[in-house]
């Protein structure tokens, strides 16, 4: 099973229940109600980190909605490679072998914008 980490805004909930509804769609699967977090509202990238970290001692897939620019940072961070600015609804993801403070860097196996569907 999962976790979803959500930040507290009305707007990343809304992004998240799409997300959630497209991904039960199309993969077939369900998905657990995303848990708040009041700190990741202008998170910076380590705030995310920690998050993240802890999920993942728990849980082998985490997904994560948050707001700018700490999950640009985050993602960055988290894949080792500069992306620049994470557009609202982009969906990034990360895949870990090993999860070990605070040098793990993961792959950007997945990327998508708005901008690629209009």
């Amino acid at each position: 099973t999962g976790m979803i980490l959500s930040g507290p805004a009305v707007r990343v909930r809304e992004t998240l229940e799409v997300l959630i509804e497209a991904a039960s769609t199309r993969g077939g699967r369900s998905f657990p109600l995303p848990e708040e977090h009041d700190e990741l509202y202008l998170a910076e990238a380590d705030t995310i980190w920690d998050l993240c970290y802890s999920a993942f001692m728990e849980y082998d897939d985490v997904w994560l909605c948050g707001h700018n620019p700490g999950i640009s940072e985050a993602v960055s961070l988290l894949a080792g490679i500069h992306i620049g600015s994470v557009p609202t609804l982009a969906v990034a993801r990360i895949a870990f072998e090993e999860v070990l403070p605070p040098t793990a860097v993961g792959e950007l196996v997945f990327y998508d914008t708005p901008r690629n569907h209009r």
